[in-house]
C-alpha cells in the first residue's frame, strides 16, 4: 500500500493494524520529497509504539543521520549501509560525430576519474566544428556547428544491439517523447526478436487486453503498439491505460522485449531485468522548469541497469550506462538528505495535537531545536 493509505489507517485507528508488527518503507528518501515527504515523516512519528520498521534505500547520503532521527522516535535500531553492489556498472558516454560513420562509445570515468578524452566532445570548448553547407556554406558565411552531435535514438539501440547489450531501459523524459522514440525505431525498421518471441509477446498483450472492446483498442492504436512490441519495442509511462503499461512490463520482465522507452516512473518500484540503461539528458523538467539530476536521482536511474535476473546477460553480466550527448551544462543537484524543513501535516483535520510532530519531525532533529509551548 502506499504511505497515505496507511497514514490514514493509522488517524482512524484502524482495527487493520492491532496485530500490525513490521512495516517496510522502500525508497524512504521519499522523505525529501516536497509534496510526499510530510506523509511518510507522518508515519514514522504516528504509528504504534509496538510496530519496528525496515527502511530501504540506495540514495540516501545521510544514513547514519536518518537512522539516528528514527531512533528517537521508534527506539532503538540498527543503520546498515552497502557500499558494493552485486553487478557492477559501467558509464559510458555516446556521442554522435557527423563526420563518421559511426557513433563514439567511451568510458566517462577513467582510474577512477573522468576521461580526458570526453572533454573533446564538450560543444562549449570543442573546436572541432563543421559550417552548414560545407565549404559552400562557410564561404557564404554559414553559421559554424559542433561537429559533435546528440546520438539518434535508432542509432543508439542499434549499437546497443550490436555491442550485446540488450535488453535496455531508455529513460527519455517525456510522456510523448517516449511514444515518439518507440515509433521512430519501429518506422526504421529496428527488429530485435525473433519468431517465438514475437508471439509469445503478442499472446501477453492480448491477454492483458481481453476486457477492451474493438474500439477502444482502435483509438489507442492497438496494432501499431502490438506491431512494435513484437519488434522488440515499447514505451512506458503514467499516461498509457494500465492494460498496455501490464502488457509492456510482463514482456519485459520475461526479456521478450529488446527496449523500452520509458520516463523515470520506471526506475521506482518496477524491477525490470536490465542490462543496460540509457539516459537521453542528464537535465528534466521538474514543474517549475528544467533542473540537472540530483546525484540520487542519478543513482536511481543506473540502478536499472545490471538487475539481477536478466536471461540475456545472465546475473555474472556488467550493467552498462550510456549517456546521450550531453546538451545540458550547469551545477548538478544536491545530494538528498533528510529535509530540513518544519511541515504541518495533513493530520490537523483529525483532530490531533500539531505540537507533536513539529516537535519530532526530522527538520527540528537536525537543528538540534525543541519547539516551545505557544502562549496561550
Amino acid at each position: 500500500m502506499t504511505t497515505e493509505v496507511l497514514r490514514n489507517m493509522v488517524y482512524a485507528d484502524s482495527e487493520a493494524l492491532e496485530d500490525l508488527q513490521w512495516v517496510v518503507l522502500d525508497e524512504v528518501h521519499f522523505l525529501q520529497d516536497a509534496y510526499r515527504g510530510a506523509v511518510w515523516e507522518e508515519v514514522l512519528i504516528h504509528t504504534p509504539a509496538g510496530v519496528r520498521f525496515a527502511c530501504l534505500s540506495a540514495t540516501v547520503s545521510n544514513a547514519d543521520e536518518l537512522g539516528a532521527w528514527i531512533e528517537s522516535l521508534r527506539g532503538p535500531m540498527t543503520t546498515v549501509v552497502e557500499h558494493r553492489r552485486p553487478v557492477a556498472l559501467d558509464v559510458l558516454y555516446l556521442v554522435g560525430d557527423r563526420t563518421a560513420q559511426e557513433d563514439h562509445l567511451v568510458p566517462l570515468l577513467l582510474d577512477g576519474g573522468p576521461n580526458p578524452s570526453c572533454e573533446r566532445f564538450d560543444p562549449s570548448g570543442s573546436r572541432s566544428t563543421t559550417a552548414r553547407g560545407g565549404a559552400q556554406g562557410a564561404a557564404r558565411g554559414g553559421r559554424p556547428r559542433s561537429r559533435f552531435r546528440p546520438p539518434r535514438r535508432t542509432d543508439t539501440v542499434e549499437r546497443l544491439d550490436a555491442e550485446g547489450l540488450l535488453p535496455a531501459i531508455y529513460f527519455v523524459f517525456s510522456r510523448k517523447g517516449c511514444d515518439e522514440a518507440a515509433q521512430r525505431c519501429f518506422a526504421d525498421g529496428v527488429r530485435l526478436t525473433g519468431p517465438a518471441e514475437a508471439t509469445r509477446i503478442r499472446s501477453i498483450i492480448e491477454e492483458a487486453t481481453a476486457d477492451m472492446c474493438d474500439a477502444d483498442l482502435d483509438v489507442l492504436d492497438y496494432d501499431r503498439f502490438t506491431e512494435a512490441a513484437t519488434r522488440g519495442i515499447a514505451p512506458h509511462h503514467a499516461g498509457m491505460v494500465p492494460s498496455f503499461r501490464e502488457a509492456v512490463e510482463r514482456c519485459f520482465a520475461e526479456g521478450l522485449l529488446g527496449v523500452v522507452f520509458a520516463t523515470e516512473t520506471l526506475a521506482l518500484g518496477v524491477n525490470m531485468p536490465a542490462r543496460s540503461v540509457v539516459i537521453e539528458q542528464l537535465s528534466k523538467y521538474s514543474g517549475d522548469g528544467h533542473a540537472m539530476l540530483t546525484p540520487a536521482q542519478f543513482t536511481q536511474l543506473t540502478g536499472r541497469a545490471g538487475r539481477r535476473g536478466d536471461r540475456r546477460s545472465g546475473s555474472g553480466g556488467r550493467g552498462l550506462v550510456a549517456l546521450g550527448h550531453l546538451r545540458h551544462r550547469g551545477e548538478a543537484g544536491r545530494e538528498p538528505r533528510v529535509p530540513t524543513r518544519v511541515l504541518v501535516p495533513a493530520h490537523l483535520q483529525h483532530g490531533r495535537e500539531p505540537r507533536e510532530p513539529l516537535q519530532r519531525g526530522s527538520g527540528p532533529f537536525r537543528a538540534g531545536k525543541v519547539l516551545r509551548p505557544v502562549p496561550a
